[in-house]
């Protein structure tokens, strides 16, 4: 296995996005409808004229999914937390911990145009529903493109559903072609719907978190390198992730690393 410092080389070319991906190019009028879904859901927060340009600040946005869906946010909110501290045991940067940590906010912002019965839905979704919930991350990057301040996270909301072996959604992208920054939120996604209680299951417990993520790894769904890292990363934490404080553990290889 190649070392973590490799991985840390890796991330220069992969933190953005993968020019070779198939282009998503919303039309203007589902920019708009974006833009409308947001501005609905905090009239107090924006005001009329900035909608013109999409000069929205970052906080005046996660203020607008607050009040489209609470769980959603909190949710982001929680994985925003722990992706700093495993972009920290990986390495990265600051700026790139601040491109990862606003990413992760808003990972799922495609989500406040899913109707919450299907997002709270206890039962298995339908294939419809399924159709339809498979459709967030162009929902998402429609909002991306239509709002300067949510740019720069467009790699992370379109591709953090896709799979290492390219079974994964929206565009089938498969190995190192998924930008390292959606392969770090994605792990640390499922880690937050693992770990929680859901309308559909209940909280795991961290050695059935670390079973299922290794599990996914070993079906190909998974970076094996990034999953190894981030195990260790749990199994170093005794509360959960979402609780540590950055910079409060050191680094290491992941395991299996060479040491150079």
């Amino acid at each position: 296995m190649r070392s973590l410092r490799r991985l840390r080389c890796e991330r220069r070319s992969t933190m953005t996005i993968n020019n070779a991906a198939p282009a998503l190019a919303p039309s203007a009028e589902s920019v708009s409808q974006a833009r409308d879904v947001v501005l609905a859901a905090a009239p107090v927060v924006f005001s009329p004229e900035r909608t013109m340009d999409g000069a929205w600040t970052f906080s005046e946005i996660v203020a607008a999914v607050v009040r489209c869906d609470a769980a959603l946010a909190s949710h982001g909110v929680r994985v925003a937390r722990v992706v700093v501290l495993f972009g920290e045991f990986l390495g990265l940067s600051e700026s790139e911990l601040l491109t990862l940590q606003r990413g992760a906010a808003l990972h799922d912002v495609g989500k406040i145009r899913i109707p919450s019965i299907i997002l709270t839905k206890p039962d298995p979704l339908t294939e419809p529903e399924w159709e339809l919930m498979r459709r967030h991350p162009f929902m998402g990057v429609a909002l991306c493109q239509g709002i300067e301040a949510l740019r720069p996270l467009e790699s992370i909301v379109r591709y953090h559903h896709e799979r290492w072996d390219g079974s994964g959604y929206p565009h089938g992208l498969s190995g190192e072609a998924i930008p390292l920054s959606a392969r770090v939120v994605q792990l640390v996604d499922i880690y937050d719907a693992l770990a929680n209680q859901r309308p559909y299951k209940a909280a795991m417990s961290t050695g059935q978190i670390v079973e299922e993520l290794q599990g996914e790894a070993d079906r190909g769904w998974r970076d094996p390198r990034l999953t190894s890292a981030f195990i260790d990363l749990i199994r170093r934490t005794r509360a959960p992730l979402w609780r540590a404080r950055p910079r409060s553990l050191s680094r290491a290889p992941a395991p299996g690393a060479t040491s150079e």
